[in-house]
């Protein structure tokens, strides 16, 4: 019996045993487990950043010298974050002997190991930099109370840690009331009315209309304003509707410096197109710049509806200052433009493509600004054309007049006019007229010093109607010179006879105009001012392409001695001519013809046949001989500005025979044509032998000379 309870007893002492051991080795374990759980633990991370910016914000205020002498290193600090997590988990166990916690010790060293590099590296330039002298890395605890007393330490650190970042960070991330951007845009508003009393009768029902906020929120970031600057690469700037309603909340006006290197030349306003009409939004706009500088900018107003607002241009300083104005797709009143007349500073006025003038019908009389020098009508109603010229009368500073893109015109405004005052400029480009038109009233201009009308679409022969306009546009047959005479309509006679006299009632000393227009004002009669260089350009319809009419020009310019005339065809590049457009240069008549005075002529030529390379020269060559029968011409001069052009070797012969005082001929670029002409008599086929044979020795001559031997042109 004693046997066996001794036998018993042995047993549990082993199982005690066995159990006091399993409990050492399971503790040891664990340690390990807890190392190296925590090398990557979001706590260590965290507790380890913590430092770092801890240690970021003191070495800001180490800039004085009250440095806290309690700041532990950098080293220290991570050490103790490190001792710190190994505590929190043995806490529970603070009853754990010394043993146990050097044999965790023990394995510290393969643990570090699997630390990131990077904590490694950044813990180790931190400590170099701050702390000079290396601290040891582990720490061995003698007793569970220092243990205790050194996670107290760590808590008060961590606590210094956690508590400075929160601070700033508290500060920059405190939450701002987010405001949707309807409540936005009515403080705006409000902000304006408050700034301008004005704008609050005409705005009491928009900050409650759900249609127009939404209408303005919709265009926030439509382009309003563009600023066109002058320089190299033609800068452009661009607003915003939202930036200008910000600018006008605020107060601001935008001065504009007029010395500056790439100065603002021209300010375009752009009313949204899918916006209704809103004061805010136009007060806005036209506020935007200090109007102080903005004198010599020109300034276009583009998709505006002011047929409500007609005292808009009093309303806003910046158009009394102005000096160009330009108005384009944009409802207007009438009465609305006649208050430009006291704006003195005005000096040009320009209503493009898309104006609408509306008038009450009654005491509808256009009265333009007094210091009015230029106005230029473009693609507008002929009605608003009549309404705009009938208010010349009290310009009499009017410089230029130009009227372009104008369908269905007709000159009633201009034969009413009773003087054209100082008017030195006058242009007239694709104009399609209806009915005939009246042309006298050129005889009126007395000061004009440039003539322009080009694209001139009109008939004597025909009634133009609205429904073949695009027809009209694409027939060249209009703009080329034809006999009319026995297909002219009886009620258009007497205008046609009327036309014809213009030419030699007129003194403009600078021409650019249609060949038909030139041939039916019979032109070439025009009679040169004495001591004045005059220039005649007349353009001749060569074809029509995608690009649209296709012309080249001859320009005759008179020196102002009288003695000199130059012809030139342009422009400077080849064209192939077409066969309507020599038909063309063959029947008109050049201009002065009639004078007596010219002695020397010099041809440039640009222009290129591909079926007959002589074709040019020689037609030019026989207009060039019409010359001769008014005037002394002694010297002529042919340059071909192209290659692979000739001149018919029998028109030699021809300048011999008709400038019987030509004594010197120059041809520069110009080969010889052999021809097919039959000679009249033994004279002329002996020089042209003549001709030939010395063109043949000199195959490859490029300035040929004539002079006048014993009555003959020779090769000198």
């Amino acid at each position: 019996m004693e046997k066996k309870s001794v036998r018993i007893f042995l047993i549990l002492y082993i199982l005690v045993c066995l159990a006091g051991i399993g409990i050492i080795f399971a503790t040891k374990e664990n340690s390990l487990e807890v190392e190296n759980r925590d090398v990557n633990n979001p706590v260590l991370e965290t507790k380890y950043e913590a430092c770092l910016e801890i240690k970021d914000v003191e070495e800001e205020s180490s800039a004085s010298p009250e440095r806290s002498p309690e700041r532990p290193s950098t080293s220290t600090q991570s050490i103790l974050n490190r001792s710190a997590l190994n505590t929190e988990h043995m806490a529970p166990h603070t009853n754990l002997n010394t043993e146990t916690l050097l044999n965790v010790k023990e394995q510290e060293q393969p643990v570090r190991e699997t630390i990131p590099s990077i904590f490694v590296t950044t813990e180790t330039e931190i400590s170099t930099e701050n702390v000079p002298n290396t601290e040891p890395v582990f720490t061995k605890y003698n007793d569970s109370n220092e243990l205790i007393k050194r996670e107290s330490e760590i808590s008060d650190i961590e606590n210094k840690t956690s508590s400075n970042p929160m601070e700033n960070n508290s500060q920059e991330l405190v939450p701002v009331p987010m405001r949707s951007p309807e409540e936005e845009l009515i403080e705006m508003l409000e902000c304006i009315v408050k700034r301008n009393p004005s704008l609050a009768s005409k705005t009491q029902k928009i900050y409650n209309d759900i249609y127009i906020i939404n209408a303005l929120l919709m265009n926030r970031n439509t382009v309003v304003l563009e600023n066109f600057r002058l320089s190299s690469i033609n800068v452009v700037e661009k607003i915003t509707l939202w930036e200008v309603l910000q600018a006008c909340k605020e107060g601001r006006s935008i001065d504009i410096d007029a010395s500056s290197l790439d100065p603002i030349d021209r300010v375009t306003f752009f009313y949204p197109q899918n916006l209704m009409y809103n004061p805010f939004v136009v007060h806005a706009m036209l506020t935007y710049y200090n109007p102080n500088n903005i004198s010599n900018i020109s300034l276009s107003l583009l998709q505006f509806d002011f047929q409500f607002s007609k005292n808009i241009f009093n309303e806003f300083q910046i158009f009394k200052i102005v000096k160009k104005l330009i108005i384009s797709r944009t409802v207007i009143h009438t009465n609305t433009l006649n208050t430009l007349k006291d704006f003195s500073n005005l000096k040009e006025l320009s209503l493009f493509r898309g104006t609408i003038l509306n008038s009450d019908g009654t005491d509808d009389i256009a009265s333009l600004p007094k210091n009015l020098e230029r106005l230029l009508l473009f693609g507008i109603d002929n009605d608003n054309v009549n309404w705009a010229l009938a208010g010349l009368s009290s310009c009499h500073n009017l410089y230029e007049i130009s009227i372009s893109n104008i369908d269905f015109m007709d000159t009633y405004a201009l034969n009413n006019l009773k003087d054209f005052g100082n008017v030195a400029l006058f242009s007239l480009r694709n104009i399609v007229f209806t009915g005939c038109p009246n042309f006298s009233f050129l005889e009126k201009m007395s000061m004009v010093k440039k003539l322009t009308m080009r694209n001139i679409f009109y008939s004597y022969t025909e009634k133009f109607k609205v429904n073949d306009l695009d027809r009209i546009k694409q027939n060249i047959m209009y703009l080329i010179p034809e006999s009319t005479e026995k297909n002219v309509l009886d009620e258009y006679l007497d205008i046609v006879n009327r036309n014809k006299e213009v030419g030699s009632c007129i003194y403009f000393t600078n021409i650019d105009i249609d060949s038909k227009l030139y041939s039916d004002l019979e032109l070439h009669k025009i009679e040169p001012r004495e001591w004045k260089k005059h220039t005649i350009r007349i353009e001749f319809v060569n074809n029509i392409d995608y690009f649209g009419l296709n012309s080249i020009g001859i320009e005759f310019i008179l020196n102002d001695l009288q003695y000199w005339l130059d012809i030139n065809t342009m422009p400077q590049t080849t064209v192939v001519t077409e066969a309507l457009l020599l038909e063309s240069l063959q029947c008109i008549k050049f201009p002065f013809l009639d004078i007596r005075t010219i002695n020397t002529i010099t041809l440039k030529n640009s222009l290129n046949n591909v079926f007959k390379e002589s074709a040019i020269m020689n037609i030019l060559s026989d207009q060039i001989m019409k010359y001769a029968k008014n005037n002394w011409v002694t010297t002529l001069n042919m340059v071909s500005l192209v290659p692979s052009v000739t001149i018919d070797i029998y028109k030699i012969i021809l300048f011999n025979r008709n400038m019987r005082d030509l004594a010197n001929l120059n041809l520069f670029s110009v080969g010889f044509d052999p021809g097919s002409t039959e000679y009249k008599n033994s004279n002329e086929t002996s020089n042209i032998e003549c001709y030939k044979k010395y063109i043949q020795k000199n195959p490859n001559g490029k300035f040929w000379t004539f002079i006048r031997i014993e009555n003959i042109l020779k090769f000198a």
